[in-house]
């Protein structure tokens, strides 16, 4: 599934229960490109609106920034690795759990 190919939380929460590579790669990848969103919104707050005050400026720079954010998330600034890294740990982890507690 390509960056962006997530358009709301219930797709998320389909992935919740897999545990292979792909979909840990595919949750860590949209939590990159979330966090750039917000980080991209925090910025533009910084600055004069380019296209004035106004609902059609905002939306529109809205939708820039996610799609901006999906593109960065793509290239990866890094988080994308190590929330993969945590989230394989987490289930190594909890994997381990599972056999020790069926060996009792």
């Amino acid at each position: 599934m390509p960056v962006g190919g997530v358009d709301s939380f219930g797709a998320l929460q389909q992935l919740k229960g897999k545990k292979d590579g792909k979909s840990v790669k595919t949750v860590a990848c949209e939590m990159e490109a979330l966090f750039i969103e917000q980080m991209l919104k925090s910025m533009r707050q910084t600055v004069k609106p380019m296209f004035g005050k106004g609902l059609g400026g905002d939306v529109f720079m809205g939708m820039f920034d996610t799609e901006l954010s999906r593109e960065f998330a793509k290239r990866g600034l890094g988080l994308q690795d190590m929330i993969v890294k945590q989230l394989n740990m987490k289930n190594e982890i909890q994997g381990k759990n599972t056999e020790t507690d069926e060996d009792v």
